[in-house]
């Protein structure tokens, strides 16, 4: 992907990672030293959480109630 290539530190903005429990996710994370926001709840179900990594790229940790295992049990 020679596109790869030509990116530079930090230009990956929001990128989101689904994740079954968001409160866990931000937890290892703090655990770790990483500065990670408060859970955000957008609607519908749908918790966020921001966080960036050392070259400055951005994150979001996203959670899917229909795609958790609590909503599937």
């Amino acid at each position: 992907m020679p596109e790869i290539d030509n990116m530079q530190p930090g230009s990956v903005k929001a990128l989101h990672l689904v994740v079954g429990d968001v409160r866990q996710a931000r937890e290892m994370l703090a655990g770790r030293g990483v500065e990670v926001s408060q859970v955000e709840e957008v609607g519908r179900g749908v918790k966020h959480v921001y966080f960036s990594d050392p070259d400055g790229n951005s994150w979001v940790f996203q959670e899917l109630p229909w795609r958790s295992s609590e909503f599937n049990a």
